[in-house]
């Protein structure tokens, strides 16, 4: 493929024998700077900031910029653009707080993954949770995979270290009488339609949230699980915005589940209330075209669900938990009922199986000892039928 012509400075793009994108631009006095992309899209993205690079002054042959001006570019260049407000506030606090006060002195070149690993045993021997330091180690590899895509940089330090374990909280398994005695402590709440499709549904918090009356169909018996309510955090907020926000779900697919008679009759209920609402409130009433709203018309906030979820639970005299457990233990009875993991993966909208399998769905003592006594059966013989001679 011939490399693509551009006026004089602009830059051209080539592709390379190897299958990459090659990246040229003159800088003047005979010299060029050359980089190098995995696609045409990000040889694009590449070219455009070596222009700006270029206009600024900054850019050099050979040379490699600082991680301060790198991170805080690509936190906001390439993060903050195809990010939900969630996800980039969580990337620039990182870059911000942790990665560029520890890296910022050195360039993408001079970081080693010595460096990267002697800043995550820091971390944790000042008291950082095993997750936490994860988190924060997972945005620097994504930031340096970029820049190793874009050919700044020959490997991705924060990729060769060895991670902190992080051992994942257990949660007990959800019996069906647990499940019906959480039920029963929301009746009459006004909760109680959120808890009712979390845990006959499994949906997530800033899914319940987010579903709107455009993705219910009661005729058909269906509704369309297309969305989340994010919070925005005060200052990522533009003047006058709620501080909620509507985003794709976590997978990034829609999931259509049927409407079983009890969320038939969760959502009934929370029709009536908002109709009620309406009348009471007036003009300040705020049609968001959410489910389950405020009494003026906005989306509940996530902190809300949490906290009213917990009151109800220790006024019920109910032991402690989160949540979200209540999706855990959707998963769980899914499990319990003989519902294949494929099918459960659906109904969750898991993007891969192994999830449903290995974080969703516990065993209980019960579903060991009737495994075993399967095996005990098979092995002595019981369960063999007689062939005929």
């Amino acid at each position: 493929m011939a490399g693509k012509k551009r006026g004089q400075n602009e830059g051209s793009i080539y592709k390379k024998k190897d299958g990459r994108y090659g990246v040229s631009l003159s800088i003047g006095g005979g010299r060029r700077v050359q980089r190098y992309a995995s696609t045409m899209r990000e040889a694009q993205q590449l070219r455009a900031a070596l222009l700006r690079d270029y206009e600024r002054g900054t850019l050099r042959a050979g040379a490699t910029p600082k991680l301060t001006d790198y991170l805080t570019r690509w936190v906001e260049e390439t993060v903050r653009p195809d990010a939900n407000p969630r996800t980039y506030q969580g990337s620039e606090s990182k870059v911000r707080v942790h990665l560029i006060p520890r890296f910022g002195h050195l360039t993408l070149r001079e970081l080693t993954p010595q460096h990267v690993q002697a800043f995550s045993a820091d971390l944790l021997s000042s008291g950082y949770a095993p997750a936490t330091v994860s988190q924060i180690l997972h945005v620097l590899s994504s930031a340096l995979g970029e820049a190793q895509r874009w050919g700044l940089v020959d490997r991705n330090a924060a990729a060769l270290i060895r991670k902190p374990r992080v051992r994942r909280r257990e949660v007990p398994a959800l019996s069906a009488d647990q499940a019906q005695r959480i039920l029963a402590a929301f009746e009459g709440k006004r909760m109680a339609g959120v808890a009712t499709l979390a845990l006959y549904l499994g949906l997530r918090n800033g899914e319940v949230r987010g579903l709107r009356w455009q993705d219910v169909n009661v005729d058909a018996g269906m509704l369309a699980i297309r969305v989340q309510l994010q919070h925005i955090p005060p200052r990522l907020r533009t003047p006058g915005a709620a501080g909620t926000h509507v985003t794709r779900t976590k997978s990034g697919k829609e999931r259509p589940l049927p409407i079983l008679p009890p969320v038939h009759a969760a959502l009934e209920a929370e029709r009536a209330h908002q109709d009620a609402a309406r009348v009471e409130v007036g003009t300040r009433w705020v049609e968001s075209g959410h489910v389950f709203t405020t009494q003026r018309g906005r989306g509940f906030d996530a902190r809300w669900v949490r906290t009213g979820f917990h009151a109800v639970l220790k006024n019920a005299g109910l032991p402690p938990m989160h949540f979200h457990d209540l999706r855990h233990g959707t998963a769980s009875l899914l499990a319990a009922a003989g519902v294949h993991p494929k099918v459960a993966a659906e109904i969750l909208g898991h993007a891969d199986i192994a999830i449903t399998t290995n974080v969703y769905t516990h065993v209980d003592a019960a579903q060991v000892a009737d495994g075993l006594a399967r095996l005990s059966t098979l092995l002595s013989g019981e369960g063999k039928t007689e062939q005929p001679g």
